[in-house]
């Protein structure tokens, strides 16, 4: 128990939030752009009958579940593995391949909303894996 507490307060721990709050603006940012060029992002969320447009308070929960995720997963791989870099980086790039079918396959009105969805994605990722390099002690 005192390891985990180690790591979450410790350099894993910044790593993820630096992660979710980077990977958060940028991808309001995108939101935001979007509206303003007129492109209403839209999805069914839980179980609704018609699409709803997206919450920015979504997207930054999103991205901070994803970075904490990520952080979680390099922890466990750290004290589980002996190559936890090469190992964390397959699993993250299926993870993200597997992310990127679902805007491909999900309940929303445009292709504009899914190619927007799949852009956040990427931005996501590349801001949480960078995070994870800089300040978690992930090598490249």
């Amino acid at each position: 128990m005192a390891k985990l507490k180690r790591a979450v307060s410790g350099r894993l721990g910044e790593a993820a939030l630096t992660g979710g709050a980077s990977a958060a603006l940028l991808n309001i940012l995108i939101l935001l752009l979007t509206r303003g060029a007129g492109i209403e992002p839209m999805a069914r969320v839980g179980g609704m009958m018609f699409p709803e447009p997206i919450l920015v308070s979504q997207v930054a929960i999103a991205c901070f579940i994803a970075a904490i995720g990520a952080s979680a997963v390099l922890y466990l791989l750290r004290q589980w593995t002996r190559d936890s870099t090469r190992l964390f980086y397959k699993i993250a790039m299926i993870v993200l391949i597997l992310s990127m079918s679902v805007p491909a396959m999900a309940p929303v009105n445009r292709l504009a909303t899914r190619f927007i969805i799949g852009i956040m994605y990427l931005v996501a990722a590349g801001a949480i894996i960078g995070s994870l390099q800089r300040n978690g002690g992930l090598k490249k």
